[in-house]
């Protein structure tokens, strides 16, 4: 910091009006102080993530975008983008130690003439998990307890494409396939003569978790049960609960079938960069020249 008041010859009084520039910015972002409903929408989804250490690139993505650089679409574009960037790695277990370098460098990088394109291009450089590495660790990921995103996760799959906004702080999340199966003859049957293994593979999976009001009347009940009582998933007014009160049974290939259809709509809420492949080959040469 003294380096940069040093180098930029700034008057205290000027660099005062430059720091309380940048913290409106930041208080409108993270402090929900936003006036504009849209730009508020996108800071308060990405707040969910707990992810502090994006805003230094954002701080210069809104100054930017206060000076008329950057387009409001675009801005909001990048900003989800950074959203689905931290999302999907932490969904593929990428550790975060490398996060505040690509953020506080982020900036470096873009030029202001292809400004969306000089974003899309160094996310796609900076290790964006693919849409199939992302399915696949949906997919396989022990969600329940080892993963803290869980709720954040079956929010917006639920919300996804729903304008009147489900608040899932009034549900709890039901495992399908009970956390014990060991009395029930029922479920067992259910699974097949490889219970054991499946229960213990797909427990806490994506495929076997939804959410419901009635998490101690499901208890251990067998599928059929839960499907067909007094506000079931027949019932349920959630999204995340249609498909299941149309099946007969819930074994392992309705788990991972489940688990593919929710897969497949979180590639379309987080994201991938699109950008040409010729185009980011340019950038990876200048990548390359300039190491």
């Amino acid at each position: 910091f003294k380096q940069y008041h040093q180098d930029n010859n700034l008057e205290v009084e000027n660099l005062l009006i430059e720091l309380q520039k940048y913290a409106k910015y930041y208080c409108n972002m993270a402090l929900k102080q936003e006036n504009d409903k849209e730009l508020l929408s996108v800071f308060d989804e990405l707040s969910k993530l707990e992810a502090d250490v994006v805003y230094p690139f954002l701080l210069r993505l809104y100054d930017d975008y206060t000076n008329k650089i950057l387009e409001k679409s675009d801005f909001l574009h990048i900003v989800k983008l950074t959203g689905s960037f931290i999302f999907r790695r932490a969904v593929c277990g990428i550790p975060t130690n490398g996060l505040n370098k690509i953020f506080a460098t982020f900036g470096n990088f873009i030029n202001p003439q292809k400004y969306i394109e000089s974003v899309l291009a160094r996310f796609c450089l900076v290790a964006f998990p693919s849409d199939e590495s992302f399915r696949e660790n949906l997919i396989s990921k022990e969600l329940y307890n080892k993963f803290k995103r869980t709720n954040y996760l079956l929010s917006k799959l639920e919300n996804f494409g729903r304008k009147e906004k489900v608040d899932i702080n009034e549900y709890t999340i039901e495992h399908i396939m009970p956390q014990n199966i060991d009395t029930s003859v029922a479920w067992q049957k259910e699974l097949g003569d490889n219970y054991v293994e499946i229960h213990e593979k797909y427990l806490h999976c994506l495929g076997n978790l939804t959410l419901t009001g009635y998490n101690s009347e499901y208890s251990n009940k067998s599928f059929r049960e839960k499907r067909d009582m007094k506000g079931g998933f027949k019932q349920s007014p959630l999204k995340l609960n249609e498909g299941l009160g149309n099946l007969e049974s819930f074994g392992e290939q309705e788990i991972l079938k489940r688990a593919n259809a929710l897969a497949d709509m979180a590639v379309q809420i987080w994201e991938y960069p699109k950008i040409d492949k010729e185009i980011l080959q340019n950038y990876k040469n200048k990548k390359e020249k300039r190491l």
